[in-house]
């Protein structure tokens, strides 16, 4: 869509996380050797867009587009918790490789 929706844009400030700067990105913009996980959430698992990222986590998130604020707050907190855990699970997986 090339900008981010204003009930987006206000569950973020509502939340302590600031929009400012924040666009939708086309793929062609993203070059994958700068990453090191994708987190999917279009809802097609390994879309062929990601093939170029090895590591890819798919989660299955209801887009809250054109929802209610209540909506947009509960998909910020599934993320947050999403979030939370896959850095968790990333430096549980750090200590171990050393």
């Amino acid at each position: 869509m090339g900008m981010i929706p204003e009930m987006t844009q206000t569950t973020l400030q509502r939340n302590g996380y600031s929009p400012s700067g924040l666009r939708s990105k086309g793929m062609r913009e993203i070059r994958s050797e700068e990453i090191d996980v994708v987190v999917n959430l279009s809802g097609y698992t390994r879309a062929q867009s990601l093939e170029k990222f090895v590591e890819v986590e798919n989660w299955e998130v209801s887009d809250p587009y054109g929802a209610d604020e209540a909506t947009y707050q509960r998909i910020l907190e599934e993320i947050r918790g999403r979030v939370r855990d896959l850095a968790q699970r990333l430096r549980e997986e750090q200590r171990a490789a050393v």
